[in-house]
């Protein structure tokens, strides 16, 4: 297709392929089609199928595909013509933006299939992931990396390589070894073979190659030890044989990219955020602020803009302030952003807008509140409340780490059947270990709370193979969550009330169950009362049935179970007698499902208040 960006949309064609070759979309699909991708989107979603066969075909304008979910199947699609330089640069402008407003972590990379796959597979999650084995345990670089001296000895290289980088910048005045002390060139040997050994060492230490760069910091440190490669050895090698020996060593100072070469040992202070943690943190921050920051920029920029085109109107007006470069909106724009919003030498700016006019002063003090004292004193306010959440989720997952790492043992110890799940039996026997208590108070945990989660955790239950009901099992991962979900501190969600809702409208179905069985009971012991004729082939009415099998005796009050045909003296017991305690019992269920259904309501209507928050704060 043609550079320029005068491309007409209705010659523009969408085709798919099929086996027998590419087929044209429908003239609305391929117009629809072609409105999304000249408006910049990374994909859409069009009908496929018609009735109760319809579904949702995905179109990916990176990968140039399109997906069927239902059928899992892809095709090839393509644009007749193809997109002009002009366009692709026009979407992928769009696309950075979009990423940046939007504060994505990764704004930089393409939208593509794979992406869409994993970001749903992060929102669904896994309920038993698979753990990935990283490094070769066993092995000697393994033995090595994980050992306390290396780590140590690591650190602290990484703190003398920086100082050194100081040292250099003040005392080398060489461009290369040709002109350099011998005191830096042995530095800097010394620095990049460790540094390679390193590297080399870690790279050993992984299972494999793909585990190897799927850590971030081995990444960086391959970058780093390359970049060092090139700059002490690889270069300095290739000056040597262009330039020859030291007498051309004057004209390598005139040669300005050897200066710039040496500002790469500045990527070596990059280790210093192995070091310390939360410098990443504070650039997270950063970049999850990105959005809240171009809007806030935007905004400035547009009342600066505003204000300037006052003052240059007002200039063509006063002869002193084109004096003072107030004759055009560039120079006033300029004048606005120094003096008014960044606040250099403002005493003497509004002095000389004074002597013209108090009008232009008052007015240019108006313009140092609104954006100086207000929009960006509001620009750090949002980079706190950013920093500050994004070092709360920091701090959970490290804890969420450091608690998986102190109980996982413990629990693979109460794991009889090795399949990384927990139930009942494990959970009451694991509950007991006095170390798991000390591990949860350092994190801040309540035992005692934890205990009393027993029902709420272990809910569901599963069919075995022999037709028994039991409680399902939940995974670790799960059952971390949960734990994670007690600490001090946490503030009840909308998601814990939604979850008190379920666990009560399940108590009362259970309630409603055993009613209906005690009914059942009452019923068959008036229709077999004495006097009365009775079927021989009538079925025995077992009382054990009173009880509903998911109510324990111990959670009614009074002694709710099997009603014992003998008395203490072995008297048996009269169907009046047998009856009257059969209702009493079933007057006591209804008491306590009222009172439960009252609670009910009482939830339900705080429930309704809580969800009524989000559509307030979004009116403010």
């Amino acid at each position: 297709g043609a550079d320029s960006g005068a491309e007409s949309t209705a010659d523009v064609k969408w085709q798919w392929l099929h086996k027998t070759g590419f087929r044209d979309y429908k003239p609305d699909e391929s117009a629809r089609i072609e409105t999304y991708f000249q408006r910049g989107d990374w994909m859409m979603r069009m009908k496929s199928g018609k009735d109760r066969h319809a579904s949702v075909r995905e179109i990916y304008f990176y990968d140039m595909v399109q997906y069927d979910p239902r059928s899992n199947s892809e095709r090839k699609i393509q644009r007749t013509p193809p997109p002009s330089k002009y366009l692709r640069l026009k979407r992928w402008t769009i696309g950075i933006v979009q990423a940046l407003m939007a504060g994505e972590q990764y704004w930089w990379r393409p939208k593509t299939k794979e992406f869409s796959e994993k970001r749903r597979a992060e929102v669904a999650g896994e309920d038993n992931p698979e753990p990935v084995e990283v490094y070769n345990e066993g092995s000697w670089a393994h033995r090595i990396v994980a050992s306390w001296a290396f780590n140590t000895f690591s650190v602290l290289m990484i703190i003398i390589n920086s100082v050194y980088i100081w040292a250099d910048a003040d005392f080398n005045n060489g461009t290369t070894y040709l002109n350099t002390e011998w005191v830096f060139i042995i530095f800097d040997n010394i620095w990049c073979t460790w540094f390679l050994i390193e590297a080399v060492i870690r790279w050993f230490a992984f299972k494999s190659w793909r585990t190897a760069f799927a850590d971030r910091w081995f990444e960086l440190d391959v970058l780093l030890v390359t970049l060092m490669v090139l700059e002490t050895w690889v270069l300095q090698l290739i000056v040597r044989l262009l330039m020859g020996e030291a007498g051309q060593t004057n004209q390598l100072n005139k040669l300005s990219i050897l200066r710039g070469v040496r500002l790469l040992k500045l990527a070596r202070i990059a280790r210093l955020f192995k070091i310390f943690p939360q410098l990443v943190v504070l650039v997270k921050g950063m970049i999850f602020a990105m959005k809240s920051l171009i809007y806030t920029l935007l905004l400035l920029f547009v009342l600066t803009f505003i204000c300037a085109v006052v003052f240059k109107n007002f200039a063509d007006m006063n002869q002193g302030l084109k004096d003072i470069e107030y004759d055009s909106v560039g120079g006033a724009f300029w004048n606005l952003l120094i003096f008014g919003t960044f606040l250099d030498s403002v005493g003497q700016m509004l002095n000389d807008l004074k002597a013209q006019s108090m009008g232009y002063a008052l007015f240019f003090i108006f313009y140092i509140f609104v954006s100086n004292l207000t929009m960006l004193n509001m620009l750090i306010g949002v980079l706190c409340e950013v920093i500050a959440r994004v070092t709360d989720d920091e701090k959970n997952t490290l804890a969420k780490a450091e608690l998986e790492a102190s109980i996982t043992e413990i629990m693979e110890c109460y794991d009889v059947e090795d399949d990384h799940l927990i139930n009942l039996r494990e959970f009451k026997s694991m509950m007991t270990n006095p170390d798991l208590k000390m591990i949860l108070q350092s994190h801040d945990i309540d035992h005692a709370d934890l205990a009393k989660l027993e029902e709420v955790l272990f809910t569901e239950t599963i069919v075995t193979k022999t037709g028994e009901e039991k409680p399902k099992p939940i995974p670790f991962p799960a059952f971390l969550e949960k734990v994670l979900q007690l600490r001090g501190g946490n503030t009840a969600t909308v998601g814990d009330v939604v979850e008190l809702r379920g666990f009560l409208q399940s108590r009362f179905e259970n309630l409603e169950s055993m009613c209906k069985s005690a009914a059942n009971v009452v019923k068959s012991i008036c229709d077999d009362a004495p006097g009365e004729a009775s079927p021989p082939t009538h079925e025995k009415v077992d009382s054990s049935k009173i009880v509903a099998p998911c109510i324990e005796p111990a959670m009614l009050p009074g002694q709710i179970g099997p009603v014992s045909p003998t008395s203490e003296h072995d008297a048996p017991l009269s169907t009046k007698d047998f009856q009257d305690a059969v209702l009493a019992q079933l007057s006591e269920i209804r008491q306590r499902q009222d009172v439960m259904q009252a609670d009910f309501k009482l939830f339900q209507t705080q429930l309704q208040e809580l969800q009524q928050v989000p559509a307030a704060a979004a009116e403010v």
